[in-house]
């Protein structure tokens, strides 16, 4: 029977649905042996047996954690700079009395550039939040902005994390 090589429970229950239901399964376990190991494996039933699939993802695993790790840690140093720049240029346009048009203007282009890095340093951070199960879109999807009383009584039945994307 499944799992016999294998001390799993969660193995063992996968080739036990993929043998009742008919139905590939998939799982992804971490070994212990000779330091710890993430293999996935993959469960095909046929008419004599399964066909079990058995790759080891332990690199790939580690590779995602750093990439989740830089992305957070590279957004937070981000904000902090983009911030006082944003803060700096504010209290330049409001003593802006000695400021001619041209460097208005470009005073303005340097808010707004420093503006849409924040709000995309911002979409990188939710992303990686996203990833680790700390933040659900509200049930998925977007709302029109006509859907609005939708959201909101989605947003109050509690089917969101308090996230409500309303577009235009």
């Amino acid at each position: 029977t499944p799992g016999e090589s294998v001390r799993s429970a969660e193995f063992q229950q996968a080739g036990d649905r993929a043998l009742g239901e008919g139905t590939a399964e998939s799982v992804e376990m971490t070994r212990a042996e000779s330091g710890p190991r993430v293999v996935s494996v993959s469960l095909v039933p046929l008419e004599t047996g399964l066909v079990v699939v058995v790759q080891d993802v332990t690199r790939l695993r580690r590779l995602e954690t750093a990439r989740r790790e830089m992305v957070a840690n590279i957004g937070h140093e981000l904000r902090t700079p983009l911030n006082t720049i944003i803060g700096y240029s504010r209290l330049l346009e409001e003593d802006g009395d000695n400021l001619t048009d041209e460097q208005r203007e470009d005073l303005r282009i340097v808010v707004a550039s420093a503006r849409h890095l924040l709000e995309l340093i911002s979409d990188l951070l939710d992303l990686g939040r996203i990833e680790a199960g700390k933040l659900t879109p509200l049930d998925g999807r977007a709302y029109p902005l006509g859907e609005a009383p939708e959201a909101m009584r989605a947003l109050e039945a509690g089917n969101t994390r308090g996230n409500v994307v309303i577009s235009g």
